[in-house]
């Protein structure tokens, strides 16, 4: 039995703990005050320090690591959050990689539309990392996000779990047999504000997601439809989509409307002056219900979608310069919202199997 404190002069925090093959173990943690840094100390079987890394840090800038664990190479992974490396003044998820002394290997971010915060790294089956936490929208909610990675950080897929409220993991972990549960916090379901939140994943995860309402009526969203034309491959090769998710919203004039929202990526060399979608719901028998296309970039909130009439809300998703300019001039790699509403469904509920979205059109300077 031992005890050990570690610190300096400001608050030091450890978020994390894990045995090491040595029989030692690696704490993975934080600062808080000027330096504001992650850190790593790794011990021996007595609890004596061996060696301590920080990363981040300084600047006014502030990075944490919030979860780490041994690789099968003999070195360590950690997984945090960071505003040293991330775009402007946001927050993004961190993953860091160390050799066997806690040198650094590789980094990684990952963003989310502003913030984005990874609160959990596992091992796979396969030798890869899984990546689980929070992630803040355009509309200043929250979602789950679980994200996996190659051996080198190199994202894989990743997916998007929540509701029409804030909702985020803490906590991943591999199941017997493959695939993986996932644990947090939600307020989108449940029986109150902030409720416990379990999701059981499949080892490989899809690119569809099931998505049901309130009354049953369950769809399955998909990034394009299946027979693919050769401008449609075209406009896809120009513009990629991500992050496409669907939640069911209770509007004071219609009852549930169905949004549909994600991030546009311009993959040309060139600058977008706008990019119109569609979206489109199928029927059980695969015929198309219902298509309509927006513009990217106009988006509305929660109370918004819940208050406004039909007209309303397609008088702000159709027009190609909304307010804030953010759909407009789209420069390469540059990321834009989207949402696409689907309004006046009642009557259709029995018959809806699944929405798709796809790139209408793409307009360059």
């Amino acid at each position: 039995m031992f005890r050990v404190a570690r610190g300096e002069a400001d608050d030091d925090v450890a978020f994390s703990i894990k045995p090491t093959s040595d029989g030692g173990y690696v704490i993975a943690g934080g600062y808080e005050g000027e330096e504001a840094g992650a850190f790593v100390i790794k011990l021996d079987e007595g609890g004596k320090q061996q060696w301590k890394r920080t990363f981040g840090g300084g600047d006014d800038k502030h990075d944490g690591a919030f979860s780490i664990l041994s690789t099968p190479d003999g070195g360590y992974v950690f997984a945090g959050l960071t505003e040293s490396y991330a775009r402007g003044d946001d927050v993004d998820g961190w993953v860091v990689k160390l050799d066997t002394q806690g040198e650094e290997e590789w980094t990684k971010t990952y963003k989310g539309d502003i913030r984005c915060k990874a609160y959990s790294i596992q091992l796979t089956r396969d030798g890869n990392y899984i990546l689980a936490g929070t992630k803040t929208t355009f509309n200043q909610e929250r979602d789950i996000f679980v994200v996996k990675l190659d051996a080198q950080g190199k994202e894989q897929w990743s997916r998007t779990y929540g509701g029409k409220d804030d909702d985020g993991a803490r906590c991943l972990q591999p199941t017997d047999g493959g695939g993986y549960i996932v644990a947090g916090r939600t307020e989108s379901y449940g029986e109150g504000k902030g409720d416990i939140w379990v999701i059981k994943l499949a080892e490989e995860e899809d690119k569809s997601s099931n998505l049901a309402n309130k009354t049953g009526a369950a769809l399955v969203g998909t990034e394009q439809p299946k027979n693919e034309t050769s401008v449609q491959h075209s406009l896809n090769a120009l513009v990629g989509l991500d992050e496409i998710r669907g939640y069911w919203v209770d509007n004071v004039y219609q009852g549930e409307i169905l949004v549909v929202e994600g991030v546009a990526v311009n993959k040309s060399s060139k600058s977008a002056k706008h990019i119109l979608l569609r979206g489109t719901l199928h029927s059980h028998d695969g015929k198309i219900v219902k298509s309509q296309s927006y513009f990217c970039g106009n988006i509305l909130s929660r109370q918004q979608l819940k208050e406004m009439t039909s007209n309303q809300i397609i008088e702000v998703l159709i027009s190609p310069k909304e307010k804030d300019k953010i759909g407009l001039d789209i420069a390469p790699t540059g990321r834009v919202p989207f949402m696409i509403v689907f309004q006046n469904l009642a009557t259709l509920m029995d018959t809806l199997r699944e929405f798709s979205v796809e790139v209408a059109s793409v307009k360059f300077d």
